[in-house]
């Protein structure tokens, strides 16, 4: 007999990506553990053995401290995709487009090339980022790893993940001529940018999220604006 664990995880966006990831995952070739010791998932593959020590603890672990991460079936990725257009700002017209494409085999790819005309596939993402987070935190739940307090702040981390990405986005978009960035990280660009250094944003191409600067060798080159973060403007 297997006990449930008697040590809860400690939420964080990072292992709750990890735990949707897995029950996202299509691979047929192997299966999905979570390490509720180190707070982690393992994939253990059924084609070759990469661990065989992890391997051997995992079956004949009787603590609990792996334990299987289910993974989607094929029906109820379909069930997510028929919940969204059930959505009440999709109009009749669209909500009929989109009902058409998830109709029949090949209806994930049919449904986001949809979504894509539509200009709605970000707004997708963010539905789907959402219930797979209630998915994760409710099997959390029911495997005893966390109680029923925890599933609002499960939810409020992928709140605050979403705000970050969109305020990131939209300080990418205003990296423009004349405004000043600071490097927050330089892989790739080693000796030319350095972290923390302050640089000032000479050109700028949108369409490919560079910029040009005068890097530490006195070059004007181009860089990911990725590697930046925008300052605010200093008052006059």
């Amino acid at each position: 007999m297997i006990d449930k664990p008697d040590k809860k995880l400690t939420l964080s966006n990072y292992i709750l990506d990890s735990i949707e990831l897995a029950m996202n995952s299509s691979d047929a070739e192997g299966q999905w553990y979570l390490d509720t010791g180190e707070g982690e998932t393992l994939f253990i593959s059924e084609n070759y053995i990469e661990d065989e020590e992890l391997e051997n603890a995992i079956e004949n672990d009787t603590s609990g401290r792996y334990i299987l991460v289910p993974p989607k079936s094929s029906r109820e990725n379909w069930e997510q995709m028929d919940r969204f257009t059930m959505l009440p700002d999709i109009d009749e017209e669209n909500r009929g487009r989109l009902l058409n494409a998830i109709s029949g085999r090949g209806a994930f790819s049919r449904f986001k090339d949809e979504l894509f005309r539509m200009g709605i596939l970000e707004k997708w993402y963010v539905y789907k980022g959402r219930e797979d987070r209630k998915e994760a935190l409710e099997w959390l739940r029911e495997e005893e790893l966390i109680e029923d307090s925890d599933i609002a702040r499960g939810l409020e981390l992928y709140e605050d993940w979403l705000h970050a990405k969109r305020k990131r986005e939209a300080d990418l978009t205003k990296m423009n001529t004349g405004a000043m960035v600071r490097c927050t990280y330089n892989s790739g660009h080693e000796g030319k940018i350095t972290p923390g250094r302050i640089y000032e944003i000479l050109e700028e191409r949108n369409e490919n999220l560079l910029i040009k600067i005068k890097d530490n060798n006195g070059n004007n080159k181009w860089y990911p604006k990725s590697h930046f973060e925008l300052l605010p403007l200093r008052k006059a």
